[in-house]
């Protein structure tokens, strides 16, 4: 969180600027406004046989947690976009084809910040063999019933209680 404008490097102060809304860190100098607007993510949803697929961090926040296969959306960028980029980056497949499933929220800590995420996620066709890359150690098949332990991110609990219904 800032404590000075990062323009004009003046002592940041926080008000209300509309009735109803939280308050927000803002500089009295030159009126910048620091919104902490949530992180906008992509996920893959893989399914086969009533299991679906989990990729094990092999980075902090939760290294060695399971989590399911995705990331961050870039500036200008949309989502299907970087679903197919995160895709090949992480497993080393193709999207063929993909269905929007639905949103989440949820935070994710890095060294400097808690961040809010919006975590958007698709039911995912693919060609290629899944193969774990980048920041994933490792990739396995779990029953939707029966999970894997421990998991990184508290909103993959409430994706897994939607894809039950």
């Amino acid at each position: 969180m800032y404590k000075y404008c990062p323009l004009c490097k003046t002592k940041l102060e926080k008000k209300v600027f509309h009735k109803g809304d939280p308050k927000r860190t803002y500089c009295p100098a030159c009126h910048f406004i620091y919104y902490k607007n949530p992180a906008p993510t992509v996920t893959g949803l893989f399914l086969k046989n009533g299991k679906l697929l989990f990729s094990q961090r092999g980075i902090n926040p939760f290294k060695n947690y399971w989590d399911l296969p995705g990331g961050f959306i870039e500036a200008n960028e949309h989502p299907e976009k970087a679903l197919a980029r995160e895709m090949k980056e992480e497993l080393n497949i193709k999207v063929v084809k993909t269905e929007y499933f639905g949103v989440h929220i949820d935070k994710y800590q890095d060294k400097c910040e808690n961040y809010s995420t919006l975590n958007l996620y698709y039911l995912v066709k693919y060609s290629g063999q899944l193969k774990p890359q980048d920041d994933v150690k490792d990739i396995k098949w779990f029953s939707i019933n029966n999970p894997p332990k421990k998991i990184a991110f508290k909103h993959i609990y409430k994706v897994l209680k939607d894809l039950k219904k």
